[in-house]
C-alpha cells in the first residue's frame, strides 16, 4: 500500500507521509526501531492532505457482525488456548476468560499490559490467524507479504473455524469465507489479527 500511494518517504524527524508531522518517537527505553507512534486521526489528517483520502462508507465490508443481542461460536474445534509463532523469537498467546468471553494476550507466560498502565490488561474478542507468504526483500533486513489469498482461523467465544482468505490490490477489503464460500460471522469487540508466515501452520496450537 505504501509504494501504491506512492508514500514510500520516510523524514528523520519521524514524519512518515510526505512532510506532515504525524508520528512521532516515543522515549520508552526500547530499540530505536519500537519508538515511532501515531494515532489514527493523525494518520488520516496527514493521508487526507498528501493524497486527498477520504472517508466514505465501504461497500465491502470485511466484518459482517452478528445481529445485536446475538453471539456466534465457531465449531470446527475448541479453542482456549492460543500459541502462534511469527518468527523463532517472536509469538503471540492467548488464554480464554469464559465468564468474560474475553482472550487475554500472554508474553513468555504472563498476561500482558499497558505500557502507560500496568493494571489495563490487554484482551479481545475476537482473534484471526491469517497465513501467507512472507519473504525479506533484496537487503535481507525488510519483509514482503503477499496479501493476494490464504487460509487461517477465526477464534471466539472459545471456539475456532478454519477460514480462506483474500485482498487483491492495496485499495481492497479483505474477505473471509468459511469451506463452503459463505462469509464469515464476528462477534462484536476488538479483534487481534496474527499474519504469520504459512510455514508457521504446523507450530502454530489451538486447544
Amino acid at each position: 500500500g505504501i509504494t501504491s500511494y506512492d508514500l514510500n518517504t520516510t523524514a528523520s524527524s519521524g514524519n512518515v507521509i510526505g512532510g506532515n508531522n504525524c508520528a512521532q518517537r516515543i522515549n520508552n527505553g526500547k530499540s530505536y526501531e519500537h519508538t515511532l507512534y501515531t494515532t489514527g486521526n493523525d494518520l488520516y489528517k496527514a493521508l487526507k492532505s498528501d493524497i486527498g483520502l477520504t472517508l466514505s462508507k465501504a461497500q465491502d465490508n470485511w466484518m459482517n457482525f452478528v445481529a445485536e443481542g446475538s453471539e456466534y461460536t465457531p465449531a470446527d474445534g475448541t479453542a482456549k488456548e492460543i500459541y502462534v509463532p511469527f518468527s523463532g523469537s517472536y509469538s503471540a498467546e492467548f488464554k480464554y476468560d469464559e465468564s468474560k468471553k474475553t482472550y487475554y494476550k500472554y508474553r513468555y507466560g504472563s498476561k500482558q499490559t499497558d505500557y502507560n498502565d500496568s493494571d489495563l490488561e490487554i484482551k479481545f474478542e475476537n482473534i484471526l490467524v491469517l497465513y501467507s507468504t512472507i519473504s525479506y526483500f533484496s537487503d535481507g533486513k525488510h519483509v514482503s507479504t503477499d496479501l493476494s489469498s490464504g487460509k487461517g482461523y477465526y477464534i471466539s467465544n472459545g471456539g475456532y473455524r478454519e477460514i480462506n482468505w483474500e485482498k487483491g490490490s492495496a485499495s481492497s477489503s479483505f474477505k473471509l469465507t468459511d469451506s463452503s464460500g459463505a462469509e464469515i460471522d464476528y462477534n462484536p469487540g476488538k479483534t487481534y489479527v496474527c499474519l504469520t508466515n504459512s510455514s508457521n501452520k504446523s507450530a502454530t496450537e489451538i486447544s
